[in-house]
């Protein structure tokens, strides 16, 4: 039978779901199943999985997937300490025992955990892949400062020539040093991100400040331990004058620094 022809049946379904985490490089494979299911030649291991309702509707938002895990579910450990740098994305299917037709009911990615009260259970929040179709309306304004997000399309700065790699001597709770950076001025790295391979992903933090060779990040750097490598990237202040010393990028300058001090329309009189 086919995977529409169970789906409608009274007798004959019999439902796997099977969910697909993806940071990376790195892949988790889960079933809601009472045991293990091997399809495709992977294997999903067999999981506390419970999910709501999927809707479809006008509003994107309210297609979410909720999903509550035991606390110790390895997508929610991932959280645990602060959220990974990169993607993590979700797919679910379905398949029906005895036949091997795979159907995909939602894709999208993990946006937010939370713990229950007595932190014995956790819940995954996912918005579906349709929410990266939304567009921003007309963002920039008349401004002297440049708009443009700092290596971004727009910017068109390389960080492949700014990137500074160092190995790391010595890891604070929130910080990090390594003598490579130390030779760079004071403030160099501020407000720019700090990057390393971790769990087959990439991950980052924002650079709070930069003083020798140490950097002060946002928040802690799991996976980031002595002896390790990681690139800093320097930060952009967003004016004229740190875009054309600092990165000699002033012709994709995305502000006016020109515009004149009196405001013609301002009613001041002119004589």
């Amino acid at each position: 039978m086919t995977y529409d022809a169970r789906e409608r049946s009274r007798e004959d379904g019999r439902p796997v779901e099977l969910y697909t985490f993806a940071r990376g490089t790195t892949v988790w494979r889960f079933t809601s199943a009472d045991r293990d299911q091997v399809v495709g030649g992977d294997t999903y291991l067999a999981h506390v999985i419970q999910r709501n309702s999927i809707e479809q509707g006008s509003e994107m938002n309210r297609s979410a997937l909720k999903l509550t895990v035991p606390r110790d579910f390895p997508i929610a450990e991932l959280y645990r300490i602060a959220p990974p740098g990169d993607v993590v994305a979700v797919t679910l299917r379905r398949f029906h025992a005895g036949d091997g037709e795979l159907a995909t009911l939602w894709v999208g990615r993990v946006v937010n955990i939370a713990w229950s009260a007595d932190a014995s259970q956790a819940t995954i929040t996912n918005e579906p892949i349709y929410t990266s179709l939304r567009r921003n309306g007309l963002r920039r304004i008349y401004g002297r400062m440049c708009p443009h997000v700092l290596y971004g399309p727009a910017c068109r700065a390389s960080p492949a020539a700014f990137g500074v790699a160092g190995t790391v001597t010595t890891l604070g709770p929130a910080s990090a040093t390594a003598a490579e950076w130390g030779a760079l001025p004071i403030g160099h790295f501020d407000g720019g991100y700090l990057e390393w391979p971790e769990g087959g992903g990439i991950e980052r933090r924002f650079i709070v400040a930069h003083t020798g060779g140490t950097l002060t990040l946002d928040r802690r750097a799991p996976g980031l331990a002595a002896g390790a490598v990681a690139t800093a990237f320097p930060g952009c202040e967003h004016t004229l004058a740190v875009c054309h010393d600092k990165f000699a990028n002033s012709n994709n300058y995305g502000g006016q620094p020109f515009i004149p001090q009196k405001n013609p329309f301002g009613g001041d009189p002119i004589y």
